[in-house]
């Protein structure tokens, strides 16, 4: 925990008066993490980088935040009916061939959802068979339990393009 004082206006009083602030330095080290990830990213950007190189760079500063967290980027193929693994250095592989490509569809995952719903999508048990398709059966293990177990649900997103037309999503 950071605390500093700083000088308080008067009002009417000729007291002076302190008021004392506080941040707690993992909040502030997560801000400068953030902020330098994105300096990091646009100087990827204005470089040239390869786009799979700047989603995976996203990726890791997202996960680095939390250890509970395993992001991916999908973007879509160009006929608009699924999509593919564009970054998540943290996915297993098994899972991304299983995932490679989804079909964009309600009850596909939360990511599957979000592209056709054009909406956040919360899925509370990726292992329920109501929220993701049965192709999806071979990333559970025969004892029920997903291919990554310390992961329970998932958070998905669109990801618009300009027009605005769907691109991808991030989970």
């Amino acid at each position: 925990m950071q605390a500093r004082t700083q000088q308080v206006p008067e009002e009417k009083s000729s007291v002076p008066q302190r008021a004392l602030t506080s941040q707690s330095v993992s909040d502030r080290k997560r801000a400068e993490a953030l902020l330098a990830t994105e300096k990091r990213t646009l100087e990827m950007i204005a470089n040239g980088a390869r786009l799979a190189d700047i989603l995976e760079n996203v990726c890791d500063t997202i996960d680095a935040q939390a250890g509970n967290i395993v992001s991916a980027v999908m973007l879509m193929d160009a006929d608009g009916m699924r999509l593919w693994p564009a970054a998540g250095p943290r996915l297993p592989k098994g899972w991304i061939e299983v995932i490679s490509p989804l079909t964009i569809g309600p009850c596909v995952g939360s990511c599957g959802s979000a592209a056709s719903l054009k909406q956040r999508v919360i899925v509370s048990d990726i292992a329920s068979k109501n929220a993701f398709s049965r192709r999806l059966d071979s990333a559970i293990c025969g004892d029920g339990k997903l291919a990554f177990p310390e992961k329970e649900g998932s958070v998905s997103w669109p990801l618009f393009t300009m027009r605005p037309a769907i691109s991808g999503t991030a989970a």
